[in-house]
């Protein structure tokens, strides 16, 4: 695996993986750190973060909130799954945001949201 590529944290998380609510203790959250020098991976606990920094190194927090902002579409007439992870309006029926589908996405192409359960 090579540490440096993004294409190397695509991977599929089961949903019962993921943190629905913060721990109690929040400094007890879990930390993934890439070694840039041994190249490795190694597991803290948030807790551990002022010892893992260098002197004088700055943390900024992000305090931003999230929002469901996840559509899944198809892709009209085959049918291709196509994600849609929207950040930001732009106008009423504009927005910033990703798409990720499982194919060459070119200008124009055109793509369905099935009706939202709400």
């Amino acid at each position: 695996m090579d540490l440096f590529k993004t294409s190397s944290y695509s991977f599929v998380l089961p949903s019962e993986l993921i943190a629905a609510e913060p721990l109690q203790e929040r400094d007890q959250a879990r930390l993934l750190v890439v070694n840039r020098v041994s190249k490795t991976l190694e597991h803290y606990k948030i807790a551990d973060l002022p010892n893992l920094l260098p002197p004088g190194m700055s943390v900024v927090a992000n305090n931003t909130r999230v929002f469901k902002a996840r559509l899944l579409g198809e892709r009209e007439g085959t049918g291709g799954k196509i994600e849609f992870f929207l950040l930001r309006r732009e106008g009423p029926l504009t927005w910033e945001g990703l798409m990720k589908a499982g194919g060459k996405i070119t200008p124009g192409f055109r793509f369905r949201i099935p009706k939202l359960q709400g």
